[in-house]
């Protein structure tokens, strides 16, 4: 997981967000969420790796 990531995670509930997000990461993929809250783990140019899902 990368170590910017990481820093980034302010309560245990985003660990798994942050797992996803770093698997989306490394193999060039999505991670689609309706949690707004999960686009807060990624920089401004890894924000398409996160597509939030407006309900």
């Amino acid at each position: 997981m990368p170590v910017d990531l990481v820093a980034r995670i302010q309560g245990f509930r985003q660990v798994t967000d942050a797992l996803l997000v770093a698997a989306a990461l490394q193999q060039g993929g999505k991670v689609a969420t309706f949690d707004a809250g999960l686009a807060s783990l990624v920089t401004n140019s890894d924000q398409k790796v996160v597509s939030v899902i407006p309900v």
